[in-house]
Formats: structure tokens, sequence, C-alpha cells
């Protein structure tokens, strides 16, 4: 196991101002783009009926999206029929991110997911945008944790129109401003979160499992969802250089369970940090503690 912990985690030697408000200071190194610079956007028409004279798909829709992060051909999907042309431009392929374009709240848009393992049936449906990362510019990965962050998810927020119901326009979504450090380090960025992240979940259902209080168990598993949010948006935002860590650290695979019993150990749940019952985000210390 790497001992090293999030505390070790050092800043960059010289940053500049990403001339973003949400963003801050990135990397000198580090360009600013907006999204549609890097990546190819599709919007889907495609809806749920089954028409006879169609081909029939399984359909991709918004719940599939907002309640996963990552989308495979195991998950269970809607069947419904499409044209070829359709079925063409709206294929999910390895490494695309589907975003909701739609929502009843205007802070609660633009929630993405990856495509992790695609299948030659499975298509984006309505209210979904597509995003196609250009080769060997931007990560699938890199970009679904930049879009998890603050700084991105904002920028959706505050572009999203309507009363009742709000919505994305292509503009509107093509116009976000994206960190985008150089591609070898996108890989080690996502391998680090991703890293991270599992861990993170393992200690959530390690706590939902062990933990008989349930309001103590949904209080820690609220400040370890926190913590997950604010590891992503510095690392996404070069706030901390995680090419070190990164570099030795195995690639895991985001969708492979974990058995708890084998792999949470009694040192581990000390790692997490003491946390008292009324016990702030602040004053909890999971980011010193957290072993990587």
């Amino acid at each position: 196991m790497n001992m090293m912990t999030t505390s070790d985690l050092k800043p960059y030697p010289a940053y500049k101002s990403s001339g973003v408000k949400w963003l801050g200071k990135v990397p000198v190194h580090w360009e600013v783009l907006r999204l549609r610079n890097v990546a190819d956007m599709r919007v889907s028409n495609v809806d749920k009926h089954v028409k006879d004279d169609e081909i029939p798909v399984r359909l991709c829709n918004y719940v599939d999206v907002y309640k996963n992060d990552y989308i495979h051909e195991q998950m269970n999907f809607m069947q419904a029929t499409a044209t070829n042309e359709e079925i063409e431009r709206f294929r999910l392929e390895k490494d695309d991110v589907v975003i909701t374009k739609d929502s009843e709240t205007w802070n609660d848009i633009g929630v993405p997911a990856l495509v992790t393992k695609p299948a030659t049936d499975l298509i984006s449906g309505y209210h979904l945008a597509l995003l196609r990362p250009r080769t060997d510019e931007l990560a699938g990965g890199y970009l679904l944790r930049a879009l998890q962050s603050k700084g991105l998810a904002y920028q959706f927020h505050i572009g999203a129109k309507g009363v009742t119901r709000y919505g994305l326009s292509h503009a509107g979504i093509k116009s976000v401003w994206l960190p985008f450090p150089p591609f070898p380090e996108q890989i080690a960025i996502v391998r680090f979160l991703d890293h991270a992240d599992r861990r993170i979940r393992r200690y959530i259902r390690a706590k939902q499992k062990l933990i008989g209080a349930v309001n103590r168990a949904g209080r820690e598993t609220s400040l370890l969802n926190e913590y997950r949010t604010r590891l992503i948006a510095d690392v996404v935002t070069g706030k901390v250089d995680v090419r070190e860590a990164a570099a030795e650290l195995q690639e895991v695979d985001p969708l492979a369970e974990d058995d708890l019993d084998s792999t949470i150990h009694d040192e581990e749940h000390s790692n997490l940090g003491k946390l008292s019952a009324e016990g702030s985000a602040e004053e909890y210390t999971i980011e010193k503690e957290v072993t990587l």
C-alpha cells in the first residue's frame, strides 16, 4: 500500500491567472480553453418511442447519466428504435462524456458520465449532450473529472436558462472554460483521482456496513463526499501537483468492486481521521490523513 497522503501533495512551482473567475489561478504551463476547442458536441433528438420502420437500439437516458459516473454496456438500458443516421451520429464510443442538458433546477444541470464500455447498439437519448474529446488532445477521464469540479459546474449553472424547467443551449455548453494541462498530465490526474475516488467509495461502503448509528454513518458519508468534491476541484485546477503521486499508483478499473472484508483494515479506518457527530466539514481532518 502506498503511504503517501493528500497532505504530502505540493502546489506547482508557478501559477498564472486563468482569466476565469470560477477557476482562479492555474499552473503556468497549462492552457485554459473553451470546450468547443477540444471536444465535439452532439445533442441527441432520439426519443423513447418504438417504431416498426426503425432499428432496435438501447437508449442511454437522462437517469442513466444522472445516477452514474460511468456508462457501460452491462447496464439495464431502455429498449427503443432509431434510424441508421441517428445510430451513426449518437452511438456512444469509449471515452465519450455525456452530460444532462436539462433540469428542473438551474443548479443541478450539466451532470457528466464517462462511457467506459460501449456497444454497437447503445446510443445517446433525449435531454443529453454527447461530448467527444479529440484524440490525443483531451482524455475522456480528465473531461469527466473537470466537469465534476465546482469551477466548471458553476459555469453550467449560470448558463442554464428557463423558468419552471432549465436547459443549456449549444453555445452555453461549448463556451465553458476548461483548465487544460498537457495530455500526459491529464492521464496522471485521472489515475490519481480514480485511485482516490475508489478509496473514498470504499470507505463510504465500509462506514455504512460497520457503523450501527445511522445518523453518524450518514454524517461521515456526507463529509467524505464533500472531501471528494474538494479534492477533484483542487486537482483539476492545478492547486496541487499529483504527477509524482500518480506515477506510484497502479491504474484502477473504476467499475471494479472491492472486497471490503479483505481490503478494509483497522489502520485504514484510523487514517480517515476522527470525526465527532457535531464536527463540521472544516474540522474534519480527512484531507490530511487519507492514505493513497
